[in-house]
């Protein structure tokens, strides 16, 4: 079930429990931290906070600050927003099955046939839930902070982008590209045939992307 959180969803509360969650998980840094879609400025800032802690960063399909902070969300789009989550409340969003494929996710078949149902459940029960609801009204403000703060150093950052986002959303392509600058150590990948949750399109090329970050650092 969906944890519901009490802190507002700010950059500075969402940051300071991503790093008491890696202090308490007993993994020790440098991390490489991985964030998809808004959570690209959520490790963004951690790696502006605390630069000594990161041995890279890896956005999939994050868009950048520069976006964040100006996007408008329609009057359709918040209406399709509030309709989802009400019929997950509900659990009325289930009886569509595999209607999420429509969206561009899988069935998740690259699951252990043991583990698809609870992460069919997990996925279903948390889609828009409250918490990402509030993310979403601190958007503009969160990301306008993250952009404030400014580049990353020499800190590895891969932007792997989906093939739709760079092709169908205005303005990602440009903010994406101008966002290499952030870091004197950055690669951007277009990785083709992908949706907006490329991750699930495509898992293995995502994995490969990661692998190509963390491998220096298990030297």
């Amino acid at each position: 079930m969906e944890r519901k959180i009490n802190h507002p969803r700010t950059i500075e509360q969402m940051t300071k429990e991503l790093f008491l969650l890696l202090e308490k998980s007993g993994e020790t840094p440098p991390y490489v931290l991985v964030g998809h879609s808004m959570g690209s400025l959520e490790i963004l800032h951690f790696a502006q906070t605390y630069p000594g802690l990161v041995a890279g960063v890896v956005l999939v399909d994050g868009g950048s600050p520069e976006y964040y902070r100006t996007v408008k969300f329609s009057t359709a789009l918040k209406a399709v927003i509030h309709g989802t989550r009400l019929v997950t409340r509900l659990g009325v969003i289930r009886i569509f099955g595999n209607a999420a494929t429509s969206l561009g996710i899988s069935t998740m078949t690259y699951f252990p046939k043991d583990m698809r149902n609870k992460a069919k459940a997990k996925f279903y029960s948390n889609w828009f839930n409250d918490n990402s609801i509030q993310e979403l009204k601190q958007l503009n403000r969160n990301a306008a902070i993250v952009e404030s703060n400014g580049p990353i150093g020499d800190i590895p950052f891969v932007l792997l982008s989906s093939e739709k986002s760079i092709k169908g959303v205005p303005g990602w392509d440009e903010t994406q590209k101008k966002l290499l600058a952030w870091s004197a150590n950055s690669r951007m990948k277009v990785i083709q045939g992908t949706s907006h949750s490329m991750h699930f399109n495509h898992p293995e090329a995502i994995v490969k992307e990661i692998v190509q970050v963390v491998s220096p650092n298990r030297q």
